[in-house]
This record gives C-alpha cells, structure tokens and sequence, in this order.
C-alpha cells in the first residue's frame, strides 16, 4: 500500500515538474483542491479548484521546476492517506501535504497543501 502512494507522489512530482496536465489530472480526485497558505503576515490563504490548478500549470503559473523530494512520510489508515515531503527545486522550496482517497484499487490526491519557505520570486 505504501509503496503504491509512494509511486503516485512521485509520478505527481514528475509531471508537475513536466507540466504533464493530462498525467496530474489522472492522478487528483474531482473534488481535490489547493489550499496555499500564505508564507507573508496578514495575507490570506487561498484555496483552488482542480480547474483552476490544472489552468495554472498549463499556463505555466504553476510548476515547470526541477524538483527533489525530501523526507517523505506516509500516514496511512485504511482507505485514506497523508503523505508529508519536502519540495526542493530551483525556484521553491515547499514543504507538502497531501491528503489521498482510495477507491476501489486506486488512490487519488483529494488535496496539496503546500508551504513555501524560499521562493525566487518573492
């Protein structure tokens, strides 16, 4: 089972780094969203749909990195999972929740929220 989730990071890791938008969207649930809390005081999170993501990798907004995954830690109980990573690419550094379903025989990300701690850009 671990093994199984631990493949499906890496394969999200991949084609986010690709900006594979057909691969990613295989892998998230319909309902999954983002929830990016702000790394600034006083701003807001903000919390994406799997449209709204997908729209961002696609146009380049999002993703397009050469990523590391350090640390990952896997949590599971029964038909739900927690995997905890560290992002390390050129431009970000981000430590990563995701939240995954099992249905039937395949696990799907329901939600990333990720934590930037160094970006290039800010």
């Amino acid at each position: 089972m671990e093994t199984t989730i631990s493949t499906l990071v890496e394969n999200y890791v991949s084609a986010l780094a690709q900006r594979s938008v057909e691969t990613i969207d295989s892998l998230l649930h319909p309902e999954f969203k983002v929830i990016v809390n702000k790394s600034v005081p006083h701003q807001l999170s903000a919390f994406l749909s799997k449209t709204n993501y997908l729209d961002m990798i696609r146009s380049g907004k999002a993703g397009g990195d050469d990523y590391q995954i350090e640390d990952l830690s896997l949590h599971v109980m029964g038909p739900t999972a927690m995997a905890q990573y560290t992002l390390r690419g050129r431009q970000t550094i981000m430590h990563v929740f995701l939240q995954l379903i099992q249905e039937g025989e395949d696990w799907r990300i329901v939600s990333n929220m990720p934590y930037v701690t160094a970006c290039a850009h800010a």
